[in-house]
């Protein structure tokens, strides 16, 4: 990982040097905060998604494999979906979507699960996962997944060529263009938990803003550095770590860094409450209390937002 921000190419800071909770620890030597906020985990590496992922490391974190948790893992879709629609109610955006149906891609799509609901609600769906054992998981369920990586340098062609361009999409190109150019016609990027596992932040956030249709919405879940365990446990939140996240985000930092790539978020949200980690008064607040105000200023561990690609 190089001294550097990958989205604005500045020198990084220590962690310690700006939030002074992590001075003294020894593992925060490990990262480093740009001028935007973004953490780089310096030491961070790629791990394999192999069927023991989907099927025993997910057991021993959540109690069930990720195919067993299905109903609850569609039930978070729908939640979800739900909101995102919420969001853009709210914001008064114009979603321009095509009549044959959204064209939508889910970056780490997994078992195909997300997929099974926004095919219900008339997406024209695709998925991009880099598990052989998911990717042919969803596609026995009947879904078309593009296995890869998202880095991939033939990703945007395999996603045009199984994704065929709306005519909405082709109405908006202007004269010849070259495959490579060629738009794949996405209405709608999903990705949860996928984003902090790229080693390249700046091509991930820059394929996501390629890939996407003026107007265009991208829904996102990941960590959030936002939070009671990041805020009041440092020596928690470095021993918990996963070593394959490359990068933490804020709600601001991730606003910033959408705003870099021509994407406005339109609302974020914590995506998990635990006053139990909270310190200070915090800690005190009835449950019921601590949510709105969490809710209210963005506090979570986990996070999820929606963005528009601006035109």
């Amino acid at each position: 990982m190089p001294a550097f921000c990958q989205h604005s190419r500045k020198p990084l800071k220590p962690l310690a040097s700006v939030h002074s909770g992590f001075q003294g620890l020894k593992q925060a030597e490990d990262f480093a905060i740009s001028e935007d906020g973004v953490i780089y985990y310096l030491k961070a590496r790629s791990v394999d998604y192999g069927p023991d992922y989907f099927l025993g490391e997910y057991e021993s974190q959540y109690g069930k494999s990720y195919i067993d948790d299905e109903p609850n893992l569609r039930r978070l879709a729908r939640s979800r979906m739900d909101w995102m629609e919420s969001v853009i109610v709210a914001s008064g955006h114009t979603v321009d979507w095509p009549a044959e149906g959204p064209g939508l891609l889910e970056i780490g799509s997994a078992a195909g699960f997300f997929l099974d609901e926004a095919k219900e609600r008339g997406f024209r769906t695709l998925g991009v996962e880099i598990s052989g054992f998911a990717s042919d998981f969803a596609r026995n369920r009947g879904h078309s997944i593009v296995q890869s990586s998202f880095a991939s340098p033939n990703l945007i062609r395999a996603i045009s060529d199984m994704l065929p361009i709306s005519q909405l999409a082709q109405a908006r190109t202007e004269g010849p263009v070259s495959e490579s150019q060629r738009p794949a016609g996405l209405d709608l990027i999903a990705a949860f938990y996928t984003v902090e596992h790229f080693p390249d932040q700046q091509l991930a956030f820059k394929r996501m803003s390629q890939l996407l249709n003026p107007g265009g919405i991208l829904l996102l879940a990941l960590p959030s550095c936002f939070g009671p365990l990041f805020r009041c446990a440092p020596e928690r939140w470095l021993a918990s770590h996963p070593s394959d996240h490359f990068a933490d985000y804020s709600p601001e930092s991730l606003a910033l860094t959408l705003d870099r790539y021509g994407l406005k978020q339109l609302s974020c949200r914590p995506s998990s409450f635990h006053p139990e980690r909270a310190c200070g008064w915090l800690r005190f607040l009835p449950k019921r209390w601590y949510r709105n105000w969490a809710s209210r200023v963005g506090f979570g561990d986990t996070m999820e937002a929606v963005a528009v690609k601006q035109e």
